[in-house]
């Protein structure tokens, strides 16, 4: 974050400054659009690692780790598809060599040193997520759009832009979108990370109609 960045707001050096107070609300607004589902998203997911464990006889906090090695910049039905190509031995084109790097340790790490595997904010919550730590957020793209847009305003296809001058927000900055969830968490009277599921629902479901749709477990 720039210098004069506090934890009330949040400016970047492109120029664009988001309030807590704005983003706090454009959160709630996605959370109130009735767009419940996503609210059983991080059950589904255990489940799903779970079968996965039992299929190729590793531990689940193992199956967890490697869906979020695979997570970065994928849909989720792909990052599943990629996790089950993993374990079954079959090659992950187009998958970043350190990626797979990632997965090869997570498969001799035990829980804690997955997440030092990881390595990065966005995968590690959504690792602790996964396995049922519902006080991290998953602050990925969706949850970076809900911030800085509320669900009043429409993007068009191709206009929502990531921020960020990597593409990715730093450690930070990271920290405080993640503390934009927890204080809207509160207020909406739900845990961050059920909150985070929603909302992701909620904008994915609006960014579908424009983009893309995914297929979720729920």
């Amino acid at each position: 974050m720039g210098k004069n960045t506090d934890n009330r707001t949040l400016r970047l050096r492109s120029g664009v400054t988001l309030t807590k107070v704005t983003a706090i609300r454009n959160v709630l607004k996605w959370a109130q659009q009735g767009n419940t589902k996503g609210c059983g998203f991080y059950i589904a997911a255990y489940n799903i690692c779970e079968d996965m464990a039992q299929r190729y006889s590793v531990p689940v906090h193992v199956v967890a780790g490697v869906i979020a090695a695979l997570s970065p910049q994928t849909p989720w039905d792909s990052n599943v598809r990629l996790a089950e190509s993993y374990f079954a031995g079959r090659q992950l084109k187009g998958i970043p060599a350190i990626r797979v790097y990632k997965c090869n340790e997570i498969l001799r790490a035990d829980m804690e040193r997955v997440a030092d595997i990881l390595n990065g904010p966005k995968t590690v919550a959504f690792y602790w997520n996964i396995l049922g730590d519902s006080e991290r957020v998953t602050i990925d793209t969706h949850a970076t759009y809900s911030c800085f847009y509320g669900p009043d305003i429409e993007v068009r296809h191709g206009e929502f832009f990531t921020p960020f001058k990597s593409g990715n927000p730093k450690a930070a900055q990271y920290r405080f979108l993640e503390s934009v969830y927890k204080v809207a968490a509160r207020k909406a009277g739900l845990e961050p990370s059920t909150l985070q599921a929603r909302v992701w629902a909620a904008v994915r479901d609006r960014k579908g109609r424009n983009e893309h749709r995914v297929e979720v477990p729920f």
